[in-house]
């Protein structure tokens, strides 16, 4: 069974590493981050090890603006993102709870 898994922080430390863990165990993998150059680097990372492609999404939590958020939630939903880790945390996804979640921006969200 493939899973979808949002990982928050994923540009450095336990994000990242969470994020190389999950997709070498067969997960494609939303890297959602501030810095889009670290996020890439784990992008390009992932793909050379030939693990299922992952997609970048610069995206701050703490700047971005409601209807963001909601453009976030729909990329998630329309993933069928069925794990969000935040960072060390882990919290499986129902479908109730997606409706609940923030979206995206297009213009910030992109699949590498």
């Amino acid at each position: 069974m493939s899973r979808t898994i949002v990982i928050t922080g994923a540009s450095d430390g336990i994000g990242a590493a969470a994020a190389k863990t999950y997709a070498a165990h067969g997960a494609t993998v939303l890297l959602l981050g501030k810095t889009e150059a670290n996020l890439t680097q784990v992008y390009d990372e992932i793909e050379a090890a030939g693990h299922p492609q992952p997609a970048v999404i610069p995206f701050n939590l703490e700047t971005a603006l409601p209807h963001q958020y909601d453009e976030l939630a729909a990329m998630i939903e329309t993933e069928s993102a069925t794990t969000i880790v935040r960072r060390a945390l882990t919290q499986p996804v129902s479908t109730a709870e997606r409706s609940d979640l923030p979206s995206r921006s297009s213009s910030r969200i992109r699949s590498k």
